[in-house]
């Protein structure tokens, strides 16, 4: 009984040290388990990582990809407003261009207390007139008295009615009023109102005043 006694004690005292060593083989084989649980959950981890970090770029790709779809539609939508405002602009600058009647080629530059000297239809043209129409060359204002430009007006249209200037547009009619001559070229005679605060100046062609559209009748004093 004492020898099994003193075994079992030497037994365990070698044990010990192998326990204090880390020399124990059941120590040993936990360490292992513990050692490939630590190695599998770091696996899993990796694993996962990489899977959570593909996701992320997917979506990353995806949100950039949808964001800079919107963009472009973006700058589709804001250039096209650009050039619709652009377009609306300048057919509102045509129509008020075309209301004061200072549109197209045939309108020569002029002061407002200079007249255009008008060639007469019978009159023959000139070297230099001819030379400066294929030239192209812009109109040539001279000033002149009062008396001749009275005179082309009634050469022009001597009906003697109720004096009515109309500007050359359908849905405008300004009546009777007093006024008075800027220019005459042969395309159209150019008039200004003289009454107080009325600032119109009105446009008339030729073929207003061979249609009867505008007449004009000399101021008698």
């Amino acid at each position: 009984m004492a020898t099994s006694s003193e075994q079992r004690i030497a037994e365990l005292e070698k044990e010990l040290v192998l326990v204090e060593s880390g020399q124990h083989p059941v120590l040993l084989e936990k360490l292992r388990e513990f050692q490939q649980k630590q190695a599998d959950e770091l696996e899993m981890i990796d694993i996962m990582y990489e899977r959570e970090k593909e996701e992320i770029e997917r979506k990353f790709q995806l949100e950039r990809a949808a964001i800079q779809r919107e963009l472009k539609e973006r700058e589709d939508e804001l250039v096209q407003a650009l050039l619709m405002e652009v377009d609306d602009r300048i057919r509102f600058i045509e129509a008020e261009v075309a209301a004061l009647d200072v549109a197209g080629p045939a309108c020569p530059t002029f002061s407002m207390n200079k007249k255009c000297l008008r060639r007469r239809p019978h009159d023959p043209s000139t070297s230099t007139e001819r030379k400066k129409a294929r030239t192209t060359a812009p109109a040539i204002i001279h000033l002149l008295p009062e008396h001749i430009i009275a005179e082309d007006v009634k050469l022009l249209a001597p009906a003697e009615s109720i004096p009515s200037v109309v500007q050359h547009h359908k849905t405008e009619n300004y009546g009777a009023f007093a006024g008075m001559i800027l220019s005459i070229c042969e395309q159209y005679i150019q008039f200004r109102s003289t009454v107080p605060g009325d600032t119109r100046q009105v446009l008339a062609t030729m073929d207003d005043l061979e249609s009867g559209r505008v007449i004009l009748r000399k101021k008698i004093v």
